[in-house]
């Protein structure tokens, strides 16, 4: 039976974006998709995404979409999101079930 979720997760240090085939799109449609950013640490509006025909077109979409994305990052930026996951974490586990 053929995979139908395939993908790839871009990760420096944590998640910062994704490249999957879109599944369910009528064949006239494109089946690749990408999303780039991420949150807290940046302002949703400056996430963005895209489709593409093939994963080579939709990789080099995310990566001209990462350098970009990246350039209006600071150091505060990444820390700031790695916090806020540290912490949404432990306050999972401090949860009571």
């Amino acid at each position: 039976m053929p995979a139908t979720n395939v993908g790839i997760s871009i990760s420096v240090t944590y998640r910062v974006g994704a490249i999957a085939l879109r599944t369910g799109m009528p064949p006239a449609e494109d089946p690749w998709g990408w999303s780039c950013g991420f949150y807290p640490g940046s302002h949703p509006r400056e996430c963005t995404d895209g489709t593409a025909a093939t994963f080579d077109q939709a990789r080099a979409e995310f990566e001209a979409a990462w350098r970009v994305f990246l350039s209006h990052r600071t150091e505060a930026d990444f820390q700031g999101g790695a916090l806020a996951r540290r912490n949404g974490i432990q306050s999972m586990r401090a949860t009571p079930k």
